[in-house]
């Protein structure tokens, strides 16, 4: 399955957690997508 994003401008107190953020997106992504499937946004 094709996941597609949108770019975003974070606060600048917010960038710090960003490479966490992506590494835990990254090593769940199979959930992420599963859970958005049942919330009907794929």
């Amino acid at each position: 399955m094709d996941v597609g994003a949108v770019l975003i401008q974070l606060k600048s107190d917010a960038k710090e957690n960003v490479a966490a953020w992506k590494q835990e997106l990254n090593l769940r992504k199979d959930e992420a997508i599963e859970t958005l499937r049942r919330k009907a946004f794929l």
